[in-house]
């Protein structure tokens, strides 16, 4: 509120604006830590369900449209697939994974360039994901450490943005308790592009709602 006061002088615009920054930071470092602890403790209650992983992909581009303008990076959708591509998943745990990758993608990408998004049908019966981004990517002696909680690999973003150093783990946890699996390939100042797979359900929204489902999504009897 006290940054929306057109009589502020430069030097008190300045510090507020480092303790809004800070307090945001705190923050997300909280919301991370309750999170990964939910999710270790087995608390986490996924509530699985069949949804379109491009009606996520699409609420999570619009979700950090608002990061991505101020560097001016533009954030492409695409699939090789006309038909929808259905997984059985929770979408909230779904929207954490796509936010958490998109805005590291943000985060360090250089202004004025892009984020990409793909989605494909692999020869295994599987949807591959992708978030490829041509940042300042990750050396490659950090690459097995990415995924490990409070990662010492974590870094400001091209505009200084922190991080809490617990988003990629986890991502990698709710990946996993939904039947996926996640990859990185990095070259350090080319950028990164994370592979994700999940099963595809054999069945659509509609359909689940009159038959018995398994944990792949595959209709029972």
């Amino acid at each position: 509120l006290l940054l929306d006061k057109e009589n502020l002088d430069k030097e008190d615009k300045e510090m507020l604006s480092h303790v809004s920054t800070s307090g945001e930071f705190l923050l997300e470092l909280i919301n991370d830590i309750l999170d990964l602890g939910r999710i270790e403790s087995e608390k986490q209650d996924l509530e699985l369900e069949i949804v379109d992983i491009h009606t996520v992909i699409n609420s999570s581009v619009i979700m950090l449209s608002h990061m991505a303008k101020p560097k001016n990076i533009d954030i492409t959708v695409e699939s090789s697939c006309e038909k929808p591509l259905y997984i059985l998943a929770d979408v909230q745990a779904m929207n954490r994974i796509l936010n958490n990758l998109l805005s590291n993608a943000i985060k360090f990408s250089n202004p004025g360039s892009a984020v990409q998004v793909n989605t494909e049908r692999t020869a295994n019966d599987k949807i591959q994901l992708t978030v490829q981004d041509s940042g300042i990517g990750i050396a490659k002696e950090a690459i097995p450490q990415l995924f490990e909680k409070f990662s010492r690999e974590s870094r400001p973003g091209t505009a200084g943005e922190r991080s809490t150093g617990l988003g990629l783990a986890i991502v990698k946890e709710l990946v996993g308790l939904q039947g996926g699996s996640i990859e990185v390939e990095s070259k350090e100042g080319e950028g990164s592009c994370f592979n994700l797979q999940f099963p595809i359900a054999k069945v659509s929204p509609e359909e689940s709602k009159d038959i018995e489902i398994d944990n792949e999504g595959l209709p029972l009897g």
